[in-house]
Order: C-alpha cells, then structure tokens, then sequence
C-alpha cells in the first residue's frame, strides 16, 4: 500500500514522469524546481549544490529540458537596455511555438488548474542577479534578514552603480571560501579587485581561479590526503585548457580546432571575448549545440554584447 501525501508536498506532471525521451538527471533537475518554487532566487551554482551535482551536469540537464520543451529560457535586459538576469518558465507539457496561440491547460505549483487563451502556465524562475531585483532577494539568498551595516552596503553598490555580475562572482566566491557569508565580506572582495585593477567579470573569474589553485596546492602540500587534491586537480586543468586555448587562438594554431571539442565547458567563462567568439564560430559551423548553447549563455553573461 502506499501511504497518501496530504501535506507537504510537490505535484509533478505524469507527462514529464512517463517520457522516456528525458533523462533521469534532467527530471530530479525539474522536480527540483518545481519544489523550488516561484519565488526561489534561482542560479545553476545553487542548484548544483543543493543536488550534490556538478554546475556542467545541471547546465547539461537544464538545456536538455529546454531542448525538450519542459523548460523555456530567455535574457532579460535592465532599463539600460544591458543584458540582466535569465528567467526560466517551466511548463506541465512540452512547449511549441504554438502553443501560444492557442487554449492550454496549465497547473501551477500550488496545483489550482486554470486555463489561459493567451499563454501558457509559466513558473518564473529568477537567476541570482541581485541588483537587478531588490533586496528582498539577498535576503533569500541568504535566508536571514540584512543587518543594518550590509543594506547600508547595498546601497552604496547602488549610488556607485557597481557591476551587478561582479557581485554576483564575489558572492558565489565567498560563498566556497566561508561558511558565514555576510556583505562585509563581500564589499571587501570587490574592494580587493578594484585595488588591483581587476574591472570585468572574466578578470575576477581568473583571479579567482589561480587563488583557488594556489591555495590548495598549498593545502596539498600540507596534506597529501586531503580533499585539495581534487580542487587543485580541477583548477590547474582549467588553468591548462584556458592558456591553451588562448595560445592556439593568437598563433592561429590548427590545434585550437580539435581543443575546442574536447575542452571543458567550464572554462568558457576564463577566456576572452575574441577567444570565446572564435569558438561560437566553430560550434556553429560543427552544429555542436550543447557547446554552442553553453558558449552563447556564457557570453552573455560576462561580456555586454
């Protein structure tokens, strides 16, 4: 027998359930999210860490939700006209074009059936953009209220208009380096960078990069047993693709065109924006979507294009 769920609990449509064409890593994906909810601060780092997942492993299964209609992204833009956050909207059935156009009977996540002539039933999903937001959405992404010190922070970022995408890369840092994650030391990370000229997202991404190889090959060191080895493992291969990359780019190396198919979609955000182009270019002309997709996504959201 099996014992009924009355309260507590999460509806998930038996379309995605039964479709065999889905993986098993994509619907935990989905189901995650819709557990997640409307008003979840949404970011793929995030994701990954509440699934015990990899960031590529939940990037992979998210375009796959997409490729399958469950799942619908598009970029926002702020009232600069700048690339802002990536919204997601989930659907109950795989969604066409179409679709649009015509009557759809759609569930929301509280489970109240509604039907819409104008669109589908669409849960929005928001990427951890904070500045775009308000902040209401630290404070969830944080699960505490702000203290007094950090909405003063906050607004200060605001009347120095700081790059919202720095700040997001210094949360998400600060976030795998301490267990309490303040604004303090947030501010101080963006202080830090400002001291030493570092200005754009993909020069924090590589700063971030070589401290996080020097630090635990120093830990390594200490400790030949420790659990550094695998981030220090894991850096130092990026270090490795990214320069490699760069080189066979500037030298107009024949390399770079068998690389750019065996490289790890994670050191797309290292790369500079000739560099990371030159490779959209190649995925096009190879019709390599899943890299493609990735090389675009992150393309927009380090550089203004």
């Amino acid at each position: 027998m099996i014992e009924q769920v009355k309260v507590n609990f999460t509806q998930i449509p038996n379309r995605i359930i039964d479709d065999k064409e889905v993986s098993d890593k994509a619907k935990v994906v989905y189901i995650k999210m819709r557990r997640c909810g409307t008003d979840w601060a949404f970011s793929i780092r995030g994701l990954a860490k509440q699934l015990g997942k990899s960031s590529g492993s939940v990037a992979h299964a998210l375009r796959e939700l997409e490729e399958k209609g469950y799942i619908e992204r598009f970029q926002t833009r702020d009232r600069n006209s700048r690339f802002s956050r990536m919204e997601y909207r989930v659907f109950n059935d795989p969604h066409t074009d179409t679709s649009h156009t015509e009557e759809s009977h759609t569930q929301d996540l509280n489970g109240k059936e509604h039907y819409d002539n104008n669109t589908i039933g669409i849960n929005t999903i928001h990427n951890t953009d904070y500045l775009t937001v308000d902040m209401r959405a630290f404070e969830r992404f944080f699960n505490r209220h702000l203290m007094p010190s950090e909405k003063e922070i906050w607004e200060r970022w605001k009347h120095e208009k700081v790059d919202s995408r720095l700040i997001k890369i210094a949360v998400e840092d600060n976030e795998y380096r301490m267990d309490r994650l303040t604004l303090e030391h947030v501010d101080a990370t963006l202080k830090g960078w400002a001291k030493e000229g570092i200005m754009t997202p993909v020069d924090a991404n590589n700063t971030i990069l070589e401290a996080k190889y020097l630090n635990t090959k120093y830990k390594m060191g200490a400790d030949p047993r420790s659990i550094a080895v695998v981030d220090c493992i894991g850096a130092g291969d990026l270090r490795q693709w990214k320069d490699a990359l760069i080189r066979e780019h500037k030298e107009k190396d024949p390399m770079i065109k068998s690389d750019a198919f065996c490289c790890p979609i994670d050191v797309f955000k290292y790369l500079p924006k000739d560099v990371l182009l030159a490779l959209i270019t190649l995925y096009e002309a190879n019709h390599d979507n899943e890299r493609l997709a990735a090389a675009k996504e992150t393309l927009t959201e380090l550089w203004e294009v």
